[in-house]
């Protein structure tokens, strides 16, 4: 469609503009995450076969735990996740081992990532993720991030309930200093161009990993400031709460989210309608991407797109995809947004 993407990506985001939604997609490239080159290569690939009206990037779930010293097979995977070899926190004790002392070169190649992105698709918005503290930390500690989802090779101890009861202080001085760091990335990817930040709390808001009491004490402050950090930086906010239980009414009035993207086919959570105040992202189940049920996706996308013809949309899966270049589903997902006038 004709018009200046950036433009219209920031009319919707940032002013609430009931224009035409806007349309895109993603998912983790597995097994072409590590080099710079490949992960560029293929999300132009990705974007080229599609022509989103956004990209959001896609590093390898890992590497904030990299930093940190956690080690990992991407010869292996499950999912999205590479075999976990060495973490840096396998029981309680060793929480005090998250310092803000990091290797800034997982951070430097993803930047490289987003740099050459940018540089490429220089009238497309770029969405860089970000994952938020509490999740961060999860990995480090090789805990699961969605209940009842272990991460794929770890045999840590040190549970988010045993560091709850016996290192609570040492668990706030570890999302401190993790919140610091992400703090001075979050600089990094608006100097290097990104017009956005999809920032994920993953499934952490879960009851089974977190109650909300313990969620508003050990992600909740966390969480603001990088929100407030990212606002200060002048990007947009795209918040993700994952999972079958995402709880996204904790959220949406937060301030600093200008856009919210959970699990709205989960009967657990709110329908894509409910009365947010920030941007919904969704429309479309991931499943039936997953499925290749194209006559489900043409008709979500459909039926979205005419319950929001006149508020502001992002279109796309309520969670990420297998990003596969001439998709028939994400061919329907792309040619309904074109119906609109």
């Amino acid at each position: 469609m004709a018009g200046n993407k950036k433009s219209r990506f920031a009319d919707v985001l940032f002013s609430r503009g009931s224009q035409r939604a806007l349309v895109s997609a993603w998912g983790h490239f597995a097994g072409h995450e590590v080099a710079v080159a490949d992960l560029v290569g293929k999300t132009l690939a990705f974007q080229q076969a599609y022509d989103w009206d956004w990209v959001k990037l896609n590093p390898r779930n890992s590497y904030y735990a990299e930093s940190w010293g956690n080690v990992y097979d991407y010869d292996q995977y499950v999912g999205p996740h590479p075999k976990q070899i060495f973490t840096l926190v396998n029981q309680p004790s060793e929480i005090e081992r998250v310092t803000s002392d990091v290797d800034w070169e997982f951070y430097d190649s993803q930047n490289q990532v987003l740099s050459e992105v940018v540089a490429a698709l220089p009238e497309t918005p770029v969405v860089q993720t970000v994952f938020s503290p509490f999740t961060v930390l999860t990995t480090i500690a090789g805990q699961p991030r969605q209940a009842r989802s272990p991460l794929h090779g770890s045999n840590s101890t040190a549970t988010v309930a045993a560091l709850i009861a016996e290192r609570p202080r040492g668990l706030a001085n570890a999302l401190e200093n993790i919140t610091l760091v992400l703090e001075k990335y979050l600089g990094q990817i608006a100097a290097t161009g990104a017009d956005a930040i999809f920032y994920a709390v993953t499934g952490t808001a879960h009851h089974e990993i977190l109650s909300q009491e313990e969620f508003e004490r050990y992600s909740t402050p966390y969480d603001q400031a990088l929100i407030s950090a990212a606002k200060a930086h002048g990007l947009g906010v795209i918040f993700h709460t994952c999972g079958e239980v995402a709880y996204p009414e904790r959220f949406e009035k937060w301030q600093g989210i200008d856009a919210l993207s959970w699990d709205h086919f989960s009967p657990a959570n709110a329908l894509l309608d409910a009365p947010f105040a920030p941007v919904p992202l969704g429309g479309i189940d991931q499943r039936a991407v997953k499925n290749g049920d194209v006559e489900t996706v043409a008709r979500q996308a459909a039926e979205t797109l005419l319950a929001f013809a006149d508020k502001p949309l992002l279109l796309g899966p309520a969670c990420g995809i297998n990003p596969i270049v001439g998709d028939p589903a994400l061919l329907a997902l792309r040619g309904a947004v074109e119906t609109q006038t």
